[in-house]
């Protein structure tokens, strides 16, 4: 809220779609995340229940997703990490990051960080050398294990891949070294 250190997160109430008459429109939760955009003091929302969204009823999930979470995201900073002396540092980077083309796609593989909750893969086009800082617009996913594959990499481009550290505390690493490749020709 606006002049003191709480973070305002709304609650969307997914298990209400399809039970009466206001909320049978599929819009009707992307409506709650317009009007919450026009408050800065929202800083997101969360949504009860996962099975509700998983169900997707009259497609509002569906419409959430293609109005309003077109991009992945991580989650914001814990409060208590937020203040370094109550928190410490965080996590130490990954490292050896690979990336290799497949008929798949690009595998990317990368060494453990000891302190890792999980880890954040970025990608940015061309040729991109060392540790680069990346946009939160290359946030391709976020893991928990040590690999994925990107199955979107199209054909003859080239990206490179860089992978951050995330701590349970969601503080981030600073990247590891990109790894540089081109997607196969199919």
């Amino acid at each position: 809220m606006q002049g003191t250190k709480v973070q305002l997160t709304i609650g969307q109430a997914a298990y209400r779609v399809g039970k009466d008459a206001a909320w049978r429109k599929p819009d009707e939760l992307s409506r709650h995340l317009k009007l919450n955009a026009r408050y800065p003091q929202v800083r997101g929302d969360v949504y009860f229940s996962a099975s509700d969204l998983v169900e997707n009823r009259h497609g509002f999930a569906a419409r959430l997703r293609n109005d309003h979470y077109t991009t992945p995201a991580l989650p914001p900073v814990a409060p208590a990490a937020a203040d370094k002396s109550k928190a410490g540092d965080g996590p130490a980077p990954a490292h050896s990051v690979r990336a290799e083309a497949t008929d798949g796609g690009v595998r990317v593989t990368w060494g453990a960080s000891e302190d890792a909750a999980g880890y954040a893969v970025y990608r940015v086009d061309g040729e991109r050398p060392g540790c680069a800082g990346v946009a939160p617009e290359a946030l391709l996913t976020a893991v928990r294990g040590g690999g994925i594959l990107d199955p979107t990499a199209k054909a003859g481009r080239t990206y490179t891949y860089y992978v951050t550290a995330v701590d349970r505390m969601q503080r981030e690493s600073a990247p590891a070294r990109g790894a540089t490749v081109t997607a196969r020709r199919g």
